[in-house]
């Protein structure tokens, strides 16, 4: 490592060790994706930092090198599971799922960055007991004073010793949706996993998955907060390292597009599933071992820039306002690398109260209630959390049946009008 005390530099890959890289694409560099600020803060300076991404040439993992210190990011935080009603659907489907697999049927379940305890409650709901392990402050306060057991602090091995004797027993199930990916020491993130999970337990982790980044063009995926594109062929290598075994492996459609890690002590009780081999053989044909899809997805980022870009463009010029739906961390990524900012985006509409008042990092675009959409409309509405456009565009259909057009940004530009929203809305999915 090198660097300063808020931002260093790995040297070598996070999952196997090896010193030598090469740049897959730059991004252009942004302060931390979820630093949103008040009012009183605008004039502070921001400090941005490198967004290059980066593959190891002997395991192949895709990576962050550039870190920023995860106190910065994660003490406090801005995103909630539970405002989602799509994602709450999810989880339900995920907890059936892992209980219908899980051999033990009194199972003690741990999350690994819980968040408010959305999953945890969905658990607690089918009499099972469970412990987050959730680092946000402001989250694990929400998640406990709401009766979910929370432990406010980082997983690590030293954390998996303290739950595993605070407890008396082992995890049976262990949780990790949309956090792995955001974790720097992965080693010993992993080293804990296996010290907590009881002999015959399973652990269920969701990430990105980065067949769908580069096959979708979802750059805007890439932002501080997650370290590591996940796929197959190095994850097996980096769990036989950790005396762990990938049994299963699913695709899954949230967040654009995410993959479902089944993993167990090696030789534990699961059967070796084929879907793991499966989705190893098409990421050898897809090329993931080679720089080419990174060089197809960064000619993709151009052309989605200037889509967007010359369609907001064309709109402004025409006196017609343009505001946003949704700010999720992803809008930290597209704003700094199409040069969108307060001039062209008047405000973003949110449903989370937590960022409401607040504004977008860098670029400083006002967050908002939802209201304004409706109560005085602009012409067009960007749908910057795109992972949920079809659940907005159906529950926001009055903007659209008032006039209103919603701009879709990726995988590529859609425009839903009065015209198509009809045929979008009968044959899209979340």
């Amino acid at each position: 490592m090198s660097g300063d005390s808020v931002h260093t530099k790995r040297t070598a890959c996070r999952l196997c060790d090896c010193p030598d890289f090469d740049v897959a694409f730059g991004l252009e560099p942004t302060p931390p994706a979820n630093a949103y600020l008040k009012s009183s803060e605008l004039g502070v300076a921001e400090r941005c930092f490198p967004l290059d991404l980066y593959v190891c040439r002997r395991c192949h993992h895709a990576q962050l090198l550039d870190i920023v210190d995860p106190s910065v990011m994660f003490r406090h935080y801005a995103y909630v599971s539970g405002t989602s009603p799509v994602f709450v659907r999810h989880l339900q489907d995920l907890r059936d799922e892992v209980l219908g697999r899980c051999l033990n049927k009194t199972p003690f379940m741990v999350e690994i960055g819980s968040n408010d305890g959305t999953l945890l409650q969905l658990f607690r709901d089918k009499g099972i007991k469970v412990l987050g392990v959730e680092p946000a402050e402001n989250l694990a306060a929400f998640a406990n004073e709401n009766g979910r057991p929370t432990r406010n602090d980082f997983f690590n091995s030293d954390t998996a010793d303290a739950v595993k004797a605070e407890n008396g027993t082992g995890a049976h199930i262990i949780c990790a949706n949309n956090v792995l990916a955001h974790i720097d020491p992965l080693q010993d993130v992993f080293a804990g996993i296996k010290r907590l999970l009881d002999k015959d337990g399973l652990c269920v982790w969701e990430v990105s998955y980065l067949v769908d980044v580069v096959e979708k063009g979802l750059f805007d995926t890439i932002y501080h907060e997650h370290v590591s594109y996940h796929s197959v062929g190095p994850t097996i290598g980096f769990l036989k390292n950790a005396g762990l075994e990938l049994f299963a492996a699913q695709r899954i459609s949230t967040q654009g597009g995410s993959i479902r890690f089944f993993v167990q002590h090696a030789g534990g009780p699961y059967p070796l599933d084929k879907s793991v081999q499966e989705l190893l053989s098409y990421e050898k044909k897809l090329g993931l071992e080679t720089l080419e899809p990174f060089k197809a997805l960064a000619a993709r980022i151009a052309a989605s820039s200037k889509a967007l870009c010359d369609k907001i463009a064309e709109a402004k010029a025409a006196g017609k306002r343009v505001a946003g739906y949704g700010a999720p961390a992803k809008v930290t990524t597209m704003m700094h690398h199409f040069h969108l900012g307060a001039a062209d985006i008047e405000y973003l509409a949110d449903e989370n109260p937590l960022k409401q008042g607040l504004y977008t990092p860098g670029k400083h675009v006002p967050i908002v209630d939802v209201a304004p959409i409706f109560e005085n409309p602009p012409d067009y509405v960007v749908i910057f959390a795109w992972n949920f456009a079809r659940s907005i565009v159906e529950t926001r259909r009055a903007f659209v049946d008032n006039g209103g057009r919603f701009l879709i940004p990726l995988p590529s530009l859609l425009e839903v009008n009065r015209e198509n929203i009809d045929h979008y809305l009968a044959t899209t999915r979340n």
